[in-house]
């Protein structure tokens, strides 16, 4: 029902803003016609309120089911209908790949990751091994979910909540993104290629900028430059590796 009571707010605020507007002098008894709707919206707006706070005071989330529940590779079906459609597939024809392939796990007792290169160019010329980082990136279960800490950061990738010293680092979702995937395989150093890959889902295609202008802002972000580096580190001609500073 509170979901329903939103237009009944929406449309008594239309009904205050039409009777207010350009009201002309010596018109003041029109004004009787605006105690109706104000009077009902915070009528409605206060029931709503305690009835999610009853609701949200008794709520109890158990996350290890979530968790496994959201590991189901099955949910990504959806962003494999993406992808497709990113090189160009109509929609139409995307939802009836990903349906193909789908039935194709299901008959063959597998799960979307497991099917082969082979069994994917039989079903579409636009699938590669994006359509398994896909996979990899939708399932955020197991080692990955976990909180990374290198040294005062601290990434947690179930919370998508950034932290440097104990205060949030506020982050867009690509910037989160790139950050947690550097984090997870912090210490190794990671291409340009892979994180275009991996990250942004695109095939690589010498787009080196796209990952050097994100980089340049989240070591904005973190305190630091690429001159100054104290987590994120160029490799040149390599990529990037995080790693804590000295002494962290």
């Amino acid at each position: 029902m509170r979901r329903a009571k939103s237009p009944r707010v929406a449309g008594s605020w239309s009904t205050l803003i039409g009777v207010m507007h350009a009201l002309p002098l010596t018109y003041g008894k029109d004004m009787q016609e605006d105690k109706e709707p104000l009077f009902d919206a915070i009528d409605t707006v206060e029931s709503c309120l305690e009835a999610c706070e009853g609701m949200l005071g008794g709520l109890v989330f158990d996350r290890d089911r979530m968790a496994e529940a959201s590991g189901d590779e099955m949910l990504a079906a959806t962003e494999i209908a993406d992808l497709l459609v990113r090189r160009g597939v109509p929609f139409r024809e995307a939802h009836g790949i990903v349906g193909d392939l789908v039935r194709d796990a299901v008959e063959g007792g597998k799960s979307l990751s497991e099917l082969s290169a082979k069994e994917l160019r039989e079903r579409s010329e636009h699938l590669d091994d994006s359509y398994y980082a896909v996979l990899r990136r939708s399932n955020s279960t197991g080692s990955d979910a976990r909180a990374i800490t290198i040294g005062e950061l601290e990434v947690d990738a179930t919370a998508r909540v950034v932290t440097l010293r104990g205060l949030p680092v506020e982050l867009t979702p690509r910037e989160f993104d790139l950050l947690h995937y550097l984090a997870a395989r912090a210490g190794r150093v990671v291409s340009k290629r892979e994180l275009l890959t991996e990250v942004w889902q695109l095939p690589y295609g010498g787009a080196d900028k796209t990952v050097d202008v994100h980089l340049s802002w989240l070591r904005r972000k973190l305190g630091e430059t690429a001159q100054q580096a104290r987590y994120l580190h160029s490799v040149r001609g390599v990529g990037v590796r995080i790693a804590a500073p000295d002494g962290e």
